[in-house]
């Protein structure tokens, strides 16, 4: 989910591009840089209507993933939710510490 107008600027800018390309990128070039995002990680019982589509049975685990990207302001320009099995999802990070 990206807010209006810059949605609209973002998705125009998508259809002409060919090959692949950064949503970041298409943000910074549009007046709105992406400084830092938040991001939650919680397990959860799958709902049944998204079951079926994942090729769960109802109440098995999915690992659903949320992201909101803000520029420096603080004004955010992204929200995404990812929904994944359970039995095939890894999670790794690095974190460095000071």
């Amino acid at each position: 989910t990206i807010p209006q107008p810059l949605g609209g600027r973002i998705a125009a800018a998508a259809r002409g591009r060919r090959g692949g390309f950064s949503l970041f990128d298409l943000y910074a070039r549009h007046g709105a840089k992406p400084a830092y995002l938040d991001q939650t990680f919680e397990a959860r019982v799958v709902e049944p209507e998204l079951a079926g589509r994942l090729g769960l049975r109802p109440g098995q685990a999915v690992f659903v993933t949320t992201s909101i990207t803000y520029t420096e302001d603080g004004r955010p320009i992204d929200l995404r939710r990812a929904t994944y099995r359970g039995d095939r999802y890894k999670f790794s990070l690095r974190r460095h510490v000071d």
